[in-house]
């Protein structure tokens, strides 16, 4: 798999790890099948961050999931925010 992966979940979770064929330290995750126009909440299992974004650029430009080290691993949570 490249650095760039597309997943289809309409709002759920995304599970990522860093292993020993390649070096580099994070993915740029594009979700598929939100709506456009809603607003969803994304955290991460292992990092404090948390993003409100509209499900435009979590398709178009994705999120940036970071791996720093080898055998690295993060969760990521997309859950839709109430309109």
């Amino acid at each position: 798999m490249g650095p760039n992966q597309e997943f289809l979940v309409p709002a759920a979770f995304v599970g990522l790890y860093h292993g020993d064929w390649d070096d580099a330290s994070f993915r740029m995750v594009r979700l598929r099948g939100l709506t456009p126009e809603n607003s969803y909440l994304v955290r991460f299992q292992e990092s404090s961050r948390t993003l409100t974004m509209t499900g435009t650029p979590l398709m178009n430009d994705g999120v940036r999931v970071d791996l720093p080290g080898m055998w690295t691993a993060e969760i990521v949570y997309v859950e839709p925010l109430k309109q």
